[in-house]
């Protein structure tokens, strides 16, 4: 091993034996870590399937079932059971009984899901020393934690722990999410950085198919909850552990040197500058500008008030009345200029917190545009797939087959996002923007799909229904298919030219703060798209002009070279 690390860091080239397939240790610990990042995604995947309803039906007095309205089945005072179009399937629905009056507790569990997914985040964003030596165990822990969280669904089946483990799952799922393209920049071989990110992308929908098929025969929530997704996670977890003690091998001497270079003077210039707001503001307060005028305003007040003593001939009463009036002059000027350095106090305030949990603000217009530009184009990859999944769902048919139809574009578009990160890994770039450019004209052309005096949806399913298979339904939402599996690229293009736009020190806080945002815009896509067909507007138009819109912000990227990474740590 020692020998290989020697190989490795000589003349600080990765030798051939350290290639990317060849380097049986890096791809050992590599492939748990792109098997840990897809079981986590398979919680996308689980939702329809997790909390699939099924059609209920009433009982009358001897027992027996007779169709009913949901409503009618509520109400019922002989009950009601379940029928079900997937015996298979027996869902946390079905173990939670989350119908009628009970059925606000789905909204809850996903709710307080969601929490989880915001407080990793916010605690990303305010722990920005996430040491390295500390990184690759806490990522390590999360599916260990995780494992447990959802092994322990064996002990009570109640909904309290139902919601406290998808809670741990959602909320370190993100930790691993906001954490692991940070890792692989830093723990990893040139090689697997280059291709890296596609590659683990890559694995979300390849995990999720394999998932569709495992829950399509045994789809109860404990087998999905436990037997797919927590054993494995568990079992990951541990051997990551075991490797990490046991495979530890030097990365090449000049990645290893830049990227330490990047923490401290992250560091020292953190401390430096936090010493030197502090002396400015303790300046501030012993000689400001207000301070000096206060003193010179005062004293020509005070010469003018002498002045005016010394040729004084008005009664006593009219000398009280000037003199109140003076007193309530200058007592008005104490609190305008007390006013300033209150304002002035609360600016430094605010620039130390910026400093602190926002660097990436405070490095120069070159690196906050390209954060800007990077948060724009995963929104409006956000909003396209949540657009999307609203569509595909309102879909008739078969739950199994239009989830693995939706997945199965995923896949695609992940595979030609590998194939050209791999061919053109120098120009990723002008990628973003042509993938971007086609998803928009795709979405804009939706426009000819539906009549925009009817339901959108509505329109959808009618034409459905009229294709007798599934060859003339694809051709009739070509242009959507089209426009899915050209932004399903976007992401793994993102993070790989996320290293070269944002250095790494950043990126912790950088991903944290983008990805709020993005959850701001999920949040408001069911909002947006229930406005537009109640007008009977096809929403996807609306989409098109955001990714059309990012498509042209995204020329403002700026690949900084490791030059330009080192000036941008120096507050302009």
């Amino acid at each position: 091993m020692q020998n290989q690390a020697e190989q490795f860091t000589q003349n600080g080239q990765p030798s051939k034996k350290d290639g990317f397939l060849q380097n049986n240790k890096f791809l050992i610990k590599y492939t748990l870590l792109v098997f840990a990042y897809g079981l986590n995604a398979v919680q996308f995947t689980s939702i329809p399937i997790l909390f699939y309803h099924s059609t209920l039906n009433c009982l009358n007095s001897e027992g027996k079932q007779y169709e009913c309205s949901l409503e009618e089945a509520c109400s019922n005072i002989y009950g009601y059971v379940e029928k079900s179009d997937y015996p298979q399937i027996y869902n946390l629905t079905t173990q939670l009984n989350l119908y009628c009056d009970r059925e606000i507790l789905e909204a809850w569990i996903f709710s307080i899901a969601n929490i989880g997914r915001i407080a990793a985040s916010i605690i990303l964003i305010l722990m920005p020393q996430f040491k390295k030596e500390y990184r690759e165990k806490f990522i390590n822990m999360t599916s260990i934690v995780t494992g447990l969280a959802l092994l322990s669904l064996y002990i009570a089946e109640s909904t309290v722990m139902f919601i406290f483990g998808l809670f741990v799952w959602y909320l370190l799922s993100s930790f691993l999410y906001g954490l692991v393209f940070v890792y692989l920049w830093e723990s990893f071989p040139e090689s697997y950085q280059k291709y890296g990110a596609a590659i683990l992308n890559n694995s979300c929908p390849f995990m999720m198919v394999i998932f569709l098929i495992f829950s399509y025969h045994f789809g109860s929530w404990k087998n999905i909850l436990i037997h797919f997704t927590g054993i494995p996670l568990l079992i990951i977890g541990l051997l990551s552990i075991y490797l990490q003690n046991k495979l530890t091998i030097s990365l090449p001497a000049s990645s290893a040197q830049q990227i330490d270079m990047q923490y401290s003077v992250f560091d020292n210039q953190q401390e430096s500058e936090q010493k030197q707001n502090d002396l400015s503001f303790q300046n501030s307060q012993q000689s400001s500008p207000n301070q000096e005028i206060k003193q010179i305003n005062f004293q020509q007040h005070k010469k003018y008030t002498d002045d005016q003593s010394s040729v004084e001939t008005s009664s006593n009463s009219e000398k009280q009345s000037q003199d109140q009036i003076e007193g309530q002059e200058i007592h008005n000027f104490n609190e305008i200029t007390s006013q300033k350095d209150n304002n002035i106090q609360l600016n430094s305030k605010l620039i130390v917190i910026i400093e602190k949990y926002f660097p990436f603000l405070n490095r120069g217009t070159v690196l906050r545009t390209n954060f800007y530009v990077w948060t724009l184009c995963l929104s409006s990859y956000v909003a396209n797939y949540y657009g999307v999944c609203f569509l595909l769902n309102s879909l008739h048919g078969n739950l199994y087959f239009n989830c693995l139809l939706s997945t199965l574009f995923e896949l695609l578009s992940n595979f030609i996002a590998t194939t050209l990160v791999v061919k053109y890994n120098n120009s990723v770039k002008k990628m973003i923007i042509i993938t971007q450019i086609i998803t928009g004209i795709a979405f804009l052309s939706a426009f000819f799909i539906s009549d925009t005096k009817d339901s959108v949806v509505n329109q959808y399913q009618d034409k459905e229904k009229q294709f007798t298979d599934i060859i003339g339904l694809i051709l009739y939402l070509s242009p959507i298919i089209i426009a899915k599996i050209s932004f399903e690229i976007t992401p793994s293009l993102l993070f790989t030219y996320q290293k070269a736009v944002i250095p790494v020190a950043y990126q912790q806080q950088q991903y944290s703060c983008s990805n709020i945002f993005t959850m701001v815009v999920s949040n408001v896509i069911p909002f947006y798209k229930y406005f537009l067909i109640q007008v009977g507007v096809n929403p996807f138009i609306g989409f098109g002009v955001f990714t059309l819109f990012s498509a042209y912000q995204s020329k403002k990227f700026v690949q900084m070279t490791n030059i330009e990474n080192e000036k941008n740590k120096i507050v302009k």
